[in-house]
């Protein structure tokens, strides 16, 4: 896995447009020649051998993918908001026209409900005998 990381992600570093298109291009193309260079080996590869190959890759453009992301959000400064207390105005009105959070759910049915609540609240039944 780390021989697949130490090859995509300086590929992924070079990329004129580092967009997610232009990854997704990128790890494909990686896919689709890894595939055709496992399947042209001679002696021929086992199936579970090159689906570890590409389990392998996956993996790394796994974290590829979440290095880059924690890069992109080391970059964001959040600016606090220039009118706070319209902001607080639209949470409070927000919050008032929000629905209520429905109810429990009730089965509807009472013989159900009373056997749950005996269950709950009955004590633990006694041993007819004691381990040794």
């Amino acid at each position: 896995m780390q021989f697949y990381y130490e090859l995509l992600a300086p590929a992924v570093a070079r990329l004129e447009e580092n967009t997610g298109d232009a990854r997704r291009a990128l790890y494909d193309r990686a896919r689709t020649a890894l595939v055709a260079q496992l399947r042209g080996v001679d002696p021929p590869l086992d199936n579970s051998d090159i689906i570890r190959e590409r389990l392998a890759l996956e993996d790394a453009i796994c974290n590829v993918e979440v290095k880059y992301r924690l890069a992109k959000l080391d970059r964001i400064q959040l600016k606090p908001p220039k009118r706070p207390g319209m902001v607080m105005r639209i949470l409070r009105a927000l919050a008032l026209t929000q629905p209520a959070a429905p109810a429990a759910r009730r089965s509807g049915r009472p013989d159900i409900e009373r056997r749950q609540i005996h269950e709950w609240t009955s004590p633990a039944p006694k041993r007819l005998y004691e381990l040794p």
